[in-house]
């Protein structure tokens, strides 16, 4: 049957006036609903212990309830990253280890008779309850540096403390401050090598291995690997060369553009998802430092994110604090999305008027709570498609000309595109991998959708555009570079003989001499030719080269041939769709049309 969460009435708390459910919830649940049916009432009941939690005591009902956490609409966001000095931070080991120092040094003169061995178990209680340092993180303490509770120095506090201090909120750790924690530390006992190889006595320091082993590697590269698997597209920059009198924080650097910004500056959504990739950080190698609620309450945490986050932000709530801690969870969400991507167990509606207020639901009765007065939309599961494609990079593409064209498809069929690995781990072969299996399985909902390369034909649920080498080919058409080079000021009206023609205007007998214009500056010459449709119902004729050669290969010749494209590194075909397919739709290659219609009639 497994593990059960059961809510207790103990007093009105704004709209909730009695029991809410006669059934017990599980570890995970979402709750859907229509707006005022008391969702954020529910968990407001929750958090002042107005509806307790089965097991957790009720200390000043009406006040926030220890060991529950509540996050709000858009309060899901990573702590403010204030700069910070090596010099500072170090301070704070300093004033954690006084404090401890000093209690040591009051229980040693009140227990001046009785045998220090007696009442180093109070002082070890002590340190744990007055929260300088966690139970667990003590232990790892005495066992690094080899002395009791009794002989702790400074020293020790610096060496072998965590990286960051005290017992902590997993949602309040901040990049800054694990990297300048790590950084200071591993500089250290560089110097202190150093010191050895010089010849000064009295120093132990640590080989590179067993650094690694008690500190880990460095905590920016690990984040980088929670980034790209939770797939924000972002890397962190490491600290370097921080000296102790100036200040640091952390930045981020964006994968496609090498955009440098700091966390404040993301968006909402994509605050929410680097929230979550510290907490599970925090959560997988910081556990001996934090401590989480017993009970975390999200009220709609999903509600700026697009499917893939979601998808995210659902697989660490089940793996990290579900399953690893024991934590119960309770999400409201208005999300269709997040309904239909959680499991189905966990699916609970909330009522306005009837009773009991909270009800099991099936994902149909869930999705159909969230679309109150709209009883002609289809609400079922059954029109998602999951389509396979090699890259993080594809996946992105992919799903931005299948947004532009969704209306012209015309179809009943939503296609989501998933990247068969993360962090470069995908190719073909693992799209025609997973498809294989999925399907053998007994899911013929999902497709593959992979570059045309050399290969002379596909397995069952595999598509590819036949008249094209690669994405790169489809994506990067002669006519799509040239709008967008137009966007980027590269190429003007006076250029392909017009001097009154914007972008937008672009069609017919200008498409084409934007063609050979860019044909030429990339490929010298065009060679043999074959007519192209469009979606605006023009055509022009392309280079056979053009379609057939190299993707990558193409694209570093059109980044050759107008170095203004070097800017934005690996972002150029995502950038393309949205600055020239994006503006002018009539220009995107029907063969993109043709594609997605032959994955939609598959699916």
């Amino acid at each position: 049957m497994g593990y059960k969460v059961r809510l207790v009435f103990g007093r009105a708390s704004g709209t909730i006036r009695e029991a809410v459910t006669l059934d017990e919830l599980p570890r995970f649940t979402v709750i859907s609903g229509p707006n005022g049916s008391g969702k954020s009432n529910l968990l407001n009941a929750i958090l002042d212990g107005s509806l307790s939690v089965d097991g957790l005591p009720v200390v000043n009902v009406g006040q926030p309830q220890q060991g529950v956490r509540m996050f709000r609409l858009a309060e899901l966001v990573p702590l403010a990253d204030g700069a910070q000095s090596p010099a500072a931070y170090r301070e704070r080991y300093v004033q954690a280890f006084q404090q401890f120092d000093n209690y040591r040094r009051d229980i040693r003169q009140s227990y001046s008779r009785i045998p220090e061995s007696e009442w180093a178990e109070t002082l070890q209680h002590a340190t744990v309850q007055n929260r300088w340092v966690s139970e667990a993180a003590l232990q790892i303490l005495l066992e690094r540096s080899g002395h009791s509770i009794l002989e702790l120095e400074l020293d020790d506090f610096r060496e072998h403390h965590p990286l960051i201090d005290g017992v902590r909120d997993p949602f309040a750790i901040s990049a800054t401050e694990i990297f300048l924690s790590y950084h200071d530390r591993y500089n250290r006992n560089r110097f202190e090598q150093w010191r050895v190889e010089q010849g000064d006595q009295g120093l132990s320091p640590l080989t590179q291995d067993q650094f690694v082993a008690n500190y880990g590697p460095a905590p920016w590269d690990l984040l980088d690997e929670t980034l790209a698997f939770i797939g924000l597209g972002y890397k962190f920059v490491p600290p370097q060369g921080v000296e102790d009198s100036l200040s640091y924080v952390a930045r981020l650097e964006h994968l496609d553009t090498g955009d440098v910004v700091l966390t404040d500056q993301l968006s909402s959504g994509e605050k929410t998802l680097l929230t979550v990739a510290l907490t599970l950080f925090t959560g997988e190698r910081l556990d001996r430092s934090i401590e989480m609620p017993q009970v975390l309450l999200l009220d709609e945490a999903d509600a700026s994110l697009h499917p893939m986050m979601i998808r995210s932000l659902l697989t660490v709530i089940v793996e990290l604090f579900c399953d690893r801690y024991g934590v119960d969870v309770v999400l409201t969400t208005h999300s269709p999305t997040t309904v239909a991507l959680a499991p189905e167990s966990a699916l609970f509606v909330m009522r306005r008027n009837d009773s009991p207020r909270l009800i099991k639901a099936t994902r149909d009765e869930a999705l159909a709570s969230l679309i109150v007065g709209l009883p002609t939309l289809s609400v079922s599961t059954d029109n998602r498609r999951q389509v396979f494609v090699e890259s993080e990079d594809d996946e992105s593409c992919y799903q931005a000309l299948y947004d532009l064209l969704r209306k012209k498809l015309g179809s009943p069929i939503s296609l989501h595109f998933i990247a068969s690995g993360r962090g470069g781990q995908g190719n073909s072969d693992a799209v025609l991998r997973l498809v294989a299996q999925l399907r053998a399985s007994g899911n013929d909902r999902v497709s593959g959708l992979v570059d045309r390369d050399v290969r002379g034909g596909a397995p069952e649920g595999i598509h590819y555009c036949e008249r094209r080498y690669a994405i790169e080919n489809l994506i990067l058409d002669p006519l799509g570079v040239g709008l967008h080079l137009m966007r980027r000021g590269m190429l003007s009206g006076a250029d392909v003989g017009d001097d009154s023609l914007r972008h937008f205007q672009v069609g017919g007998a200008s498409a084409q001499t934007i063609v050979d214009i860019v044909t030429q500056r990339v490929l010298g010459s065009s060679g043999p030719r074959e007519p192209v449709d469009y979606v605006g119902g023009f055509s022009c004729q392309v280079s056979t080269a053009w379609l057939n050669r190299q993707g990558h290969a193409l694209e570093a010749a059109i980044v050759a041939a107008f170095p203004g494209l070097n800017q934005e590194g690996r972002g150029l075909k995502r950038r393309l769709i949205e600055s020239a397919y994006g503006d002018v739709p009539t220009c995107i290659p029907s063969d993109v049309v043709s594609l997605l219609e032959e994955v939609l009639v598959d699916a």
